[in-house]
């Protein structure tokens, strides 16, 4: 069981994780998958907060779910990642990280002794100066990863691979991005959207959007007096399409809010998506793939599409890789996708 790996993906009220055989391979095969909701103070906005209440879930994942591997990737996203566009002297790799506290000491709002930083390369041009690489720097805060990988070291487990979000997103669904096509991946989460853009399945652009759907929700319980549960239930059946009506107070309320939401995210979302077309390399933006809650809001879809004059279709990303015989693609959706891309990622 050696070549099998767990991708987890850690929420703000729940967690998810999925088993992948021969990761990394075209042999990949999805074998088991399970979500289950995490205790309150266990972790928030994707960051383990209390990192034995975190174990314990993941022992009880582990239990009801049946893995049959202890060797897991996490996944760490949100507002604890930074991603900037970054240009530098061409050179190897090893020698491009090395350099790379000193090259952005300057530019970020943290100090680097604080973060983990890593670079995505894009493209190898010729500058005025002789040839460069154009990519993609990656800075995740190290108290995040530190807090995330103590836990699974707590559950038994052992953390192999540590992935930034977005890189997970394109990997999950590649089968959607890996074309000769600009895709912009926008994913809506509980408290943040991540917006990636992939030119021919290559990463070009990340953006973090300090906007989810958790607020709705919590609003609407606040208002309204439903629990948790009962308010996200509301939101999800609630139609934002210009001709539609609530059939009650509490749906009438809840529309309001929703079309709050998106009309605040729809902004954010335009104003991202401009700046990335901004840029001298950029290629006009053919298809918007959509996953996480925001997939599931009726008639968002529609709106994105309208707004931004991109065609949009959900998420499918278990459409690029094998699954195991008891597992059916209907039992299974995109809001699995971060936990799949991550157990696809390399863990040599």
């Amino acid at each position: 069981m050696t070549n099998r790996l767990v991708g987890i993906d850690i929420g703000s009220a729940t967690i998810r994780a999925v088993e992948v055989d021969s990761p990394s391979t075209p042999r990949a095969r999805v074998v088991r998958r399970r979500e289950i909701p995490l205790p309150a103070g266990a972790s928030r906005n994707g960051e383990v907060i209390d990192p034995h209440a975190m174990a314990d879930a993941l022992k009880r994942l582990w239990t009801t779910a049946g893995f049959k591997t202890k060797r897991v990737a996490i996944g760490i996203g949100g507002q604890r990642i930074m991603a900037r566009e970054l240009t530098v002297p061409r050179m190897s790799m090893g020698q491009i990280r090395a350099s790379l506290p000193y090259q952005v000491q300057d530019t970020l709002p943290v100090p680097v002794g604080d973060l983990l930083l890593d670079f995505y390369p894009v493209a190898d041009i010729g500058g005025e100066n002789g040839r460069v690489v154009r990519g993609l720097l990656i800075a995740a805060l190290r108290e995040s990863v530190r807090a995330n990988v103590e836990a699974v070291q707590l559950a038994g487990l052992e953390a192999v691979l540590v992935d930034v979000v977005p890189f997970a997103l394109v990997r999950a669904l590649e089968s959607q991005v890996k074309q000769d096509a600009v895709v912009a991946v926008i994913d809506v989460g509980a408290n943040t959207t991540t917006v990636v853009v992939a030119d021919r399945g290559v990463p070009q652009f990340v953006r973090v959007i300090k906007a989810g759907g958790d607020g709705v929700t919590a609003g609407l319980s606040e208002t309204l007096g439903l629990s948790l549960a009962e308010a996200d239930q509301l939101k999800l059946r609630v139609d934002l399409r210009a001709d539609a009506a609530g059939s009650g107070e509490d749906e009438e309320e809840a529309r309001a809010k929703l079309l709050e939401f998106e009309r605040t995210l729809l902004r954010s979302l335009r104003a991202t998506l401009g700046y990335y077309m901004s840029s001298e390399e950029a290629r006009t933006i053919d298809q918007i793939v959509l996953t996480g809650g925001g997939a599931r809001l009726s008639g968002f879809a529609e709106a994105l599409a309208e707004l931004s004059g991109v065609p949009v279709v959900e998420g499918r990303p278990f459409t690029g890789v094998s699954l195991a015989r008891h597992i059916k693609t209907e039992d299974i959706d995109h809001t699995y996708a971060v936990a799949l891309g991550l157990a696809l990622g390399s863990a040599a």
